[in-house]
């Protein structure tokens, strides 16, 4: 499957998740020199803990997303055997 560069043309939405992508960095690092409370893991933590659905669900967007975005070809594989196909 040849890869489709075409996607990153420098538009509004390349340049809108460039621009996420840093502010969530540069949040993060300020986040961790101020302390460890302020990260978006010690916000998250405690709704894990309280409901230990929330885990389940965030780790299997998680998997998803990683599938998704790293083996596509695992990715139309999946979703042909759910299909039953």
């Amino acid at each position: 499957m040849p890869v489709d560069w075409s996607v990153w043309q420098l538009d509004r939405f390349t340049v809108g998740w460039i621009v996420w992508l840093l502010f969530f960095i540069v949040w993060e690092s300020w986040a961790l020199s101020q302390g460890y409370r302020g990260t978006l893991t010690a916000h998250l933590r405690p709704v894990f803990l309280a409901w230990p659905l929330s885990w389940w669900l965030a780790f299997g967007a998680w998997l998803w997303i990683g599938v998704h975005m790293l083996a596509p070809a695992i990715e139309r594989g999946l979703l042909d055997l759910a299909r039953g196909g």
